[in-house]
């Protein structure tokens, strides 16, 4: 009975402790995934930014309408990357700023887009000088959302140093219960198994009844002690038996 609540409790804590390490191992991935995207929509906002005032000033520079005709799709693009960005909750102060300069570029890209011969235009260039510095102070507020993806892969690592210095714990802890489950084991099989099956066989070595007996493993109330009852009495008929032999 001692043998199988120690086994229970042993698959038990390997149980336990699988699930423990795993769930660590997950969370650990879970906060390094989002901690990649972050930083993959700061990236991707950069370069939607980039496209779309790539597109203005190819609009302005060359009046060609391919450039007039992708317009409300680089718009859509860049609505889409900042929508993405503020799924992570970045600082709210940055994100509002990055509103209003996106907003301000815009309303200057809506001036250039609306001139219908921008290659003829002179007040064309003054709009286009107005959106460069408004896309150099957007791409500014980028970095300080790209310094909040630093900000978080820091804790990040931090957090997976925890989960590790846990789970190496845990594994120490699981390999010196194994220890200590092992020798448990073999004390109760000593006990159990090795020591009965020696006082049987002592059996074999007893010359007298009175001697067999005494034996403790005649005491037990479980089978080793039923097989050592049965060969008792089989040894005492045949000490009986030889004892008969001589007296005739």
């Amino acid at each position: 009975m001692l043998f199988f609540l120690l086994f229970l409790l042993l698959i038990g804590l390997f149980t336990a402790g699988t699930t423990f390490v795993f769930y660590e191992i997950d969370k650990s991935l879970m906060m390094i995934r989002k901690a990649s995207d972050i930083h993959h929509s700061i990236e991707m906002i950069k370069r939607d930014i980039i496209a779309f005032s790539k597109e203005v000033k190819n609009w302005a520079f060359t009046g060609k309408k391919k450039y007039r005709m992708s317009y409300n799709a680089k718009i859509n693009a860049l609505t889409k990357s900042l929508n993405e960005v503020k799924r992570y909750n970045p600082p709210e102060d940055v994100i509002r700023t990055v509103e209003n300069d996106l907003g301000e570029l815009r309303r200057i890209a809506d001036d250039i887009m609306s001139v219908k011969e921008p290659t003829r235009s002179r007040a064309i260039f003054f709009d286009v000088r107005d959106f460069d510095d408004r896309e150099i102070t957007l791409l500014n507020d980028i970095e300080e959302l790209e310094i909040f993806s630093i900000h978080n892969i820091n804790s990040v690592l931090k957090k997976s140093e925890n989960i590790k210095g846990k789970v190496s714990f845990y594994a120490y802890l699981i390999i010196a219960f194994s220890f200590l489950s092992l020798l448990v084991l073999l004390l109760i099989i000593k006990k159990s198994i090795h020591e009965p099956f020696m006082e049987i066989l002592k059996i074999t070595e007893m010359p007298e009844e009175e001697d067999i007996k005494e034996l403790k493993a005649l005491n037990r109330q479980d089978e080793f002690g039923q097989i050592a009852k049965r060969f008792a009495g089989v040894f005492n008929r045949l000490i009986e038996s030889e004892k008969n032999l001589k007296a005739r």
